[in-house]
């Protein structure tokens, strides 16, 4: 599998959540964006075999991603999409 897809949507995330922090409103849409984007990072160090355990929660946080940060929420539905070929 290629998880650059899923390292990039995690790094755009990040990013977005951090902008978002700036303002005291914007924590309640950016702490559980940062958290989502961490999941992602760290999805994308496991190996080929792990992260299929973690197939359910990449569709999850993907689909909020596409309500809030829409590049990475493509992203992240590309991979998973990726992830249902290899099986």
């Amino acid at each position: 599998m290629d998880k650059i897809l899923l390292k990039i949507a995690g790094i755009i995330a990040l990013i977005i959540g951090i902008i978002c922090c700036i303002t005291i409103i914007g924590i309640i849409i950016g702490i559980p964006i940062i958290i989502g984007a961490t999941r992602f990072l760290n999805y994308a160090q496991l190996d080929d075999v792990a992260i299929l355990k973690y197939k359910n929660s990449i569709l999850i946080w993907s689909i909020i991603f596409i309500f809030v940060v829409t590049i990475a929420g493509v992203l992240g539905i590309v991979f998973y999409a990726q992830m249902g070929e290899t099986n």
